[in-house]
């Protein structure tokens, strides 16, 4: 496989995992089960001690990094 298309394919599920994730969100947040999952995922409890613009910053910092990761290796290739 083409390094291009592994970064594409992170920027795909990067993608997925943030329109999942604002919808599991609110789904779970109906349920109210948002407190037992903070419980059982670390990565997700740390993820919401975050402010929103550090959050903002994170996910616009994530994109433009595997945008231009993809750049270089359309270019390298």
């Amino acid at each position: 496989i083409i390094p291009s298309t592994i970064i594409f394919l992170l920027w795909i599920t990067n993608l997925t995992f943030m329109t999942n994730s604002a919808l599991f969100s609110s789904i779970s947040h109906y349920l109210d089960t948002m407190d037992g999952m903070r419980q059982s995922n670390r990565f997700l409890n740390w993820y919401s001690e975050l402010s929103f613009r550090t959050r903002t910053c994170l996910i616009i910092f994530t994109h433009v990094f595997i945008i231009m990761l993809m750049g270089i290796t359309k270019f390298m290739s």
